[in-house]
């Protein structure tokens, strides 16, 4: 039970969206053995600091979770984990983190980790219940992981990657929103209403379809020849990437994904079909 409170806790499950650190070894084909070996040590590094603001956020909204129908039940909320020993193991999450980063990698890396670190905190505090600003940090955090990433292998991320990542994890933010708002019967979650689904849905189609037309010009630039040998292939990757977006999106307005769409993500079965196709046709094509 201790063992599984803490699991919990940690919210492990969330440290699949630290695999977006991996994305500029795939996109820019630096596969070697060392690569992996770092990159791997910073998703584990950036995992524990992570966790170490999840507890922190679960702290801050102590209150809060006791009146929510699923948040109450959470380790701190429910009082199986104190709020003492909730801190006491974020502070060693976070300083272990930053120490061994600071100890064995350059200062540049530190900065990404103190700047999400004191964003998280403010995001906790302050700027989730500020309307699209919210959704706009959410995806500034992706942003972060993947010029974590770009820095660990001294790779500079180009604007067509950092352009095409906004478009595609703004909508997932947006779906959270959305999903809220649908799962729980409120009048006002985080200063949205039910009367801004409309809104936070064209925000997401919108940017979905804008992320195919940045994949696809990218197609046409000189930097994809130099990775990729045929164009073709991303045309039916975009297809691919705007399917599961707009169907995330559909489903979550017809209340089938649960409060987290990580957590819909991991357990949906299509999706490991299509990231398998997607996989493949990289692999194929570079």
């Amino acid at each position: 039970m201790f063992i599984y409170n803490w699991i919990e806790q940690l919210r492990i499950y969330q440290w699949l969206k630290n695999i977006v650190i991996f994305l500029p070894l795939v996109a820019f084909h630096n596969f070697t053995s060392h690569n992996f070996t770092i990159l791997l040590t910073i998703f584990f590094l950036f995992s524990f600091l992570v966790s170490g603001t999840y507890i922190i956020n679960d702290i801050f909204d102590f209150k809060n979770d006791l009146k929510h129908k699923l948040k109450k039940f959470r380790p701190i909320a429910s009082s199986r984990i104190s709020i003492k020993e909730g801190f006491f193991v974020s502070c060693v999450l976070i300083f272990s983190s930053l120490i061994i980063c600071y100890y064995n990698f350059n200062i540049e890396i530190l900065f990404i980790f103190l700047s999400y670190l004191i964003l998280s905190v403010s995001y906790s505090k302050f700027i989730k219940k500020i309307p699209i600003l919210d959704i706009l940090v959410l995806t500034t955090f992706y942003l972060i992981r993947l010029l974590l990433g770009g820095i660990v292998l001294d790779i500079s991320i180009s604007v067509w990657l950092f352009t095409f990542c906004f478009f595609i994890f703004l909508p997932l933010c947006c779906i959270k929103r959305i999903v809220e708002l649908k799962k729980f019967n409120k009048e006002n979650i985080r200063g949205y209403n039910k009367t801004d689904i409309p809104f936070l849905n064209n925000i997401s189609i919108s940017s979905s379809l804008l992320s195919v037309v940045v994949i696809l010009l990218y197609g046409e630039s000189n930097n994809f020849q130099i990775y990729y040998n045929n164009t073709y292939f991303l045309f039916f990757t975009s297809l691919i990437i705007i399917f599961w977006l707009l169907r995330a999106n559909w489903l979550a307005n017809r209340g089938k994904i649960s409060h987290d769409p990580v957590l819909f993500a991991i357990k949906d079965k299509l999706t490991y079909l299509l990231l398998i196709i997607v996989s493949v046709l990289f692999i194929l094509n570079s």
